[in-house]
């Protein structure tokens, strides 16, 4: 039995809300690509108001660029992630309409609310943090904020984007600390 999502999704085109389909119930609002038009700010809006957004786009940079776009728009959605490696096709196409209906309901189940401007964060995530963590100037960091990405479900970014995500959802050193912990202990065990 499929998952019913109370809140609205919103996606960037119709082979996405196919895929939406396939994993859960839910209603979506397409969003044409990475331009944002005022008619379709004005639905999510509302949406927002009467039901809660989800936004869920490309792992990819236009789907970040717009994520952006919608959550300086509208304040309050809520975020779901679906990891690079779920919604790649041959390595090469990247989007949600390549996710597996499993991916998809784990990303959903797994939200985060983006804090706005005047709420307090509560992140002590700095660039500094990141150094000191690997998580940037290393030949690992990459890979190092990829396996964090996965375990905190912000999915994968570059330093900059890493570091905005843990301070607009209230991510902690200690949360990404234990999620890096996590990753060796696997490690160990495997």
């Amino acid at each position: 039995m499929k998952p019913v999502i109370r809140e609205v999704i919103v996606v960037e085109g119709k082979c996405d809300t196919t895929a939406i389909h396939r994993a859960c119930v839910a209603e979506t609002i397409e969003t044409g690509g990475s331009a944002l038009h005022e008619g379709t700010l004005a639905r999510i809006r509302f949406a927002q108001m009467r039901r809660g957004v989800i936004v869920c786009t490309d792992p990819d940079c236009a789907g970040e660029r717009l994520r952006r776009k919608i959550d300086r728009a509208v304040p309050g959605c809520l975020h779901a992630f679906v990891q690079r490696k779920d919604a790649a096709l041959d390595g090469t196409r990247i989007g949600i309409e390549y996710a597996t209906p499993e991916a998809i309901v784990h990303a959903l189940s797994r939200v985060y609310k983006a804090q706005n401007n005047e709420e307090q964060c509560g992140s002590d995530v700095t660039m500094e943090t990141m150094w000191e963590l690997g998580l940037m100037g290393t030949a690992r960091a990459a890979h190092m904020r990829e396996i964090v990405g996965i375990r905190l479900h912000i999915g994968q970014a570059n330093a900059k984007t890493f570091l905005h995500r843990c301070q607009q959802f209230g991510i902690m050193a200690v949360d990404i600390k234990n999620a890096l912990e996590y990753q060796m202990e696997e490690r160990v065990h495997a």
